[in-house]
C-alpha cells in the first residue's frame, strides 16, 4: 500500500452516473480523502458515515471508490447513509485500487494539491480520523463515540 509521503497515482473513473470523474478535478485544486472500500466488509461499514459525516461537514472532498458494482455500491449508501461523499466506481480488474497498492480496505488516503499523500491507513483507526477531522476543523466523533468506538479494526 502506499504511504505518507508518496506521490499518488492520478486517475479516471465513472460516478453513478456513469459520468467518468477524474481525481484531480475531484480535489479542486487542493486536497481529497480518497476511501477504497467494499460494501461487504464489516470495518467499512463501521468507519464510511464517519468519513460521510466529514464530508458533509467540511469543504474536504471525500471521496468513495468502490470496489462493487453500482447497484451494491447504491445500498451500501443509503444502508450506511452515505449522501454527502461522492462515489466512484473500480473496474473489476481493481486497476485503480491496484496503483495505490490496497490490500485490504478500507484503506484511506489524504492527498494534498501536490500529489503527495499526507496520510495513509487502512482499516478503522480512531486516532488517525480523529487528527484527520481535527486537520479539517470538524469534529466526527460525538463524545459518547469517543467512547465507544474502537481504538483501531483492521480491514
Amino acid at each position: 500500500m502506499l504511504e505518507t509521503g508518496d506521490h499518488a497515482p492520478e486517475f479516471q473513473l465513472a460516478d453513478a452516473n456513469g459520468v467518468c470523474r477524474d481525481s484531480r478535478t475531484l480535489a479542486g485544486g487542493g486536497r481529497a480523502l480518497f476511501v477504497f472500500y467494499k460494501a461487504s466488509c464489516p470495518v467499512c461499514q463501521l468507519t464510511s458515515p464517519f468519513l460521510d459525516r466529514l464530508a458533509h461537514r467540511s469543504t474536504l472532498p471525500v471521496v468513495f471508490i468502490a470496489q462493487d458494482d453500482p447497484k451494491v455500491a447504491a445500498r451500501f449508501n443509503q444502508q450506511f447513509g452515505i449522501f454527502a461523499a461522492i462515489t466512484l466506481f473500480d473496474d473489476k480488474r481493481y486497476t485503480v485500487s491496484n496503483s495505490f497498492g490496497i490490500v485490504s480496505v478500507p484503506s484511506i488516503f489524504l492527498i494534498e494539491e501536490t500529489g503527495i499523500i499526507a496520510r495513509a491507513w487502512a482499516g478503522f483507526s480512531r486516532e488517525e480520523m480523529k487528527a484527520l477531522s481535527e486537520d479539517a476543523g470538524q469534529s466526527i466523533f460525538t463524545a459518547e463515540e469517543m467512547t465507544r468506538v474502537p481504538l483501531y479494526k483492521p480491514g
